[in-house]
């Protein structure tokens, strides 16, 4: 599920950095 990897992956990024 490569849709849902990288929604994982934008959320991550998105929490660590905001």
């Amino acid at each position: 599920m490569l849709g849902y990897d990288t929604l994982m992956t934008t959320s991550v990024t998105w929490l660590v950095t905001s």
